[in-house]
């Protein structure tokens, strides 16, 4: 497996990328769901801008595993914006997430033509993480995701083109557009690899989720002193990393699995 790209605006690098469209974007704190900083795009009310960055990647692979996190803060007034691309060398855009008055949509493309659009209603001011498998590797190309860790409906491409012209060579992220309208879209934690066995990607870093107390080490859980340890750190869901912890001295510690 390789790991195509996993950017998460820590130390944005931006000679890894191309712009493609406008100057509205720029990394901040603002931005962030995790960590320090995302990328934040703010379209003016006049005029045209907004920011596309892309990164080619070579791979003899047809499956791909992603994750994003966006949030919308100001519904599109009118039409759609594609935010993510799977990109070909043959016709441009294989696969596209894009947003519209109400719902983030999913579907494939195939000289130009959109087939099973699949879509979610979501909620301006609101993070999502989207979660996506994508299969190039069969004339029927398949699309599964989920959406903060809830499955959503299958999109597919039947009688689709699996030559290597029609694979995808390069990632494109973010927003631009030709229309004006006052808008904000945030972005961030982008990762990508090659291997569909790797869907649903885990959250950026390492979750570990207490299964047990273990009697050997020195800790004990602060601020109180039950009987066990390991039912207390209480956030088993890596959606929630506001864990509480555990300091001091004792015979026993947490094993984590």
């Amino acid at each position: 497996m390789a790991v195509i790209i996993r950017e998460d605006f820590e130390n944005f690098d931006s000679s890894l990328y191309t712009v493609v469209f406008g100057s509205a974007a720029t990394i901040n704190s603002t931005a962030a769901k995790r960590g320090s900083n995302g990328m934040y795009i703010n379209y003016p009310s006049s005029g045209s801008q907004g920011d596309f960055i892309y990164r080619p990647f070579i791979t003899t692979n047809s499956i791909f595993a992603c994750r994003m996190s966006i949030r919308i803060e100001q519904a599109l007034p009118s039409s759609s914006q594609t935010f993510f691309e799977l990109q070909n060398s043959t016709n441009n855009k294989s696969f596209f997430m894009r947003m519209t008055t109400t719902t983030l949509d999913i579907a494939f493309f195939d000289l130009l033509s959109s087939a099973s659009i699949q879509n979610f209603t979501f909620s301006t001011a609101t993070w999502y993480d989207i979660d996506m498998k994508v299969d190039f590797s069969t004339t029927t190309w398949k699309a599964d995701w989920k959406v903060n860790g809830t499955n959503q409906t299958q999109a597919t491409r039947t009688s689709a083109n699996t030559t290597a012209g029609f694979i995808p060579d390069r990632l494109r992220f973010g927003v631009g557009d030709s229309v004006a309208r006052t808008k904000v879209v945030k972005i961030d934690d982008v990762w990508m690899t090659d291997n569909g066995s790797s869907y649903p990607m885990a959250y950026p870093g390492v979750f570990l989720k207490p299964i047990s107390d273990i009697t050997v080490g020195d800790y004990v859980p602060t601020p109180s002193s039950p009987s066990t340890l390991y039912d207390k750190l209480d956030e088993s869901s890596a959606t929630n990393l506001d864990a509480d912890y555990i300091s001091g001295t004792n015979t026993t510690e947490v094993k984590f699995g």
